[in-house]
């Protein structure tokens, strides 16, 4: 199973209101969002729930946030979704709690709800003695933490069945989008390894694994117009890892001028990179329209757009890995 972790900006929500759609995705039986709302807004939070809700497609919510809008109005937060999602008998959605924020909101809620099958998050290592009790409780299913052996062992000592999700945060991070065209990895090819878990999750004894998909764990608001477009698009390698291919502009000379040129230039390489290849989703579908249609969707609709590609190619691999 695999378990993206989004967050709750603009982007991101219509991501997952996009594959809520009827034939976005076969099924939703290979992947599970976990989503941490950032945005105290009622009406775009409320539309990406009930699209998910209301399709079938199982997510985790995060109902102590603390980065973004919330902090202290995370309880306000959680009653609202909570009283929210009655209105769905058989709502499918898993309650998640993040381990670095205030735990001892999560036991309140947990014991005021009665919730069962909770998730616990550690984006960094897991102090275990930190929340032993609610790991003991009989009311945590899910353990998602960065790779860590030892953890596993302890887990194991304690004699409770946890599904243990390995994440992590895989995207390629440099200080300019220029920069993508010299990698350490592959200079002048302006492409990347991104993945291999989806093969190894499962001989690792995990069962499931989670990244930040086409973006990263830091969190970053957004910016001016780029010098240089920048498009991410996931693809499979010759030895079936993922890679991640970063499709440029060319005529960055003028500085942030004529963005709509810069924007075609490098959805043109993307649409011959996927024209013969079996990747092509929607998402790419979706890029090429707006490039021939003459239209730059803005920064915000292309990571919308490399979510989507992403999330359509891991759940088509985990189908034929079935």
């Amino acid at each position: 199973m695999y378990y993206p972790y989004l967050r709750g900006k603009q982007f991101e929500l219509l991501a997952l209101r996009e594959l809520s759609k009827k034939g976005a995705l076969p099924d939703y039986s290979h992947i599970c969002p976990i989503l941490e709302p950032l945005k105290d807004d009622a009406s775009a939070n409320q539309s990406a729930f009930s699209a998910m809700l209301e399709c079938g497609m199982r997510f985790a919510l995060i109902l102590n946030p603390f980065r973004g809008e919330f902090g202290r109005n995370s309880g306000k937060f959680a009653q609202f979704f909570l009283n929210f999602v009655q209105e769905y008998a058989d709502a499918s959605w898993i309650p998640a709690f993040l381990i670095d924020s205030n735990i001892d909101l999560a036991k309140r809620l947990i014991r005021e709800y009665k919730l069962k099958e909770v998730m616990l998050i550690a984006q960094e290592d897991v102090d275990l003695e930190k929340i032993r009790d609610l790991i003991n409780s009989g009311n945590v299913k899910y353990l998602v933490s960065p790779e860590s052996k030892m953890n596993m062992r302890k887990i194991q000592r304690m004699h409770v069945k946890l599904d243990l999700i390995r994440i992590d945060d895989k995207f390629p991070q440099v200080k300019r989008n220029n920069d993508y065209r010299n990698t350490r990895e592959s200079p002048n090819n302006e492409d990347q390894l991104f993945s291999e878990e989806y093969i190894f999750y499962k001989e690792d004894h995990y069962a499931g694994f989670s990244d930040y998909t086409l973006l990263t764990k830091d969190l970053a608001d957004g910016g001016a117009l780029p010098y240089v477009v920048a498009i991410h698009l996931t693809y499979v390698g010759k030895d079936d890892e993922i890679r991640v291919r970063h499709f440029l502009s060319d005529s960055n000379s003028n500085g942030r001028e004529n963005i709509q040129k810069k924007f075609a230039e490098a959805a043109e390489k993307a649409k011959k990179f996927f024209a013969k290849r079996w990747e092509k989703t929607g998402a790419v579908d979706e890029l090429v329209h707006f490039m021939e249609n003459g239209h730059y969707p803005g920064l915000g609709s292309i990571k919308k757009i490399s979510i989507k590609h992403h999330i359509q190619l891991v759940d088509h691999l985990l189908r034929e890995d079935d």
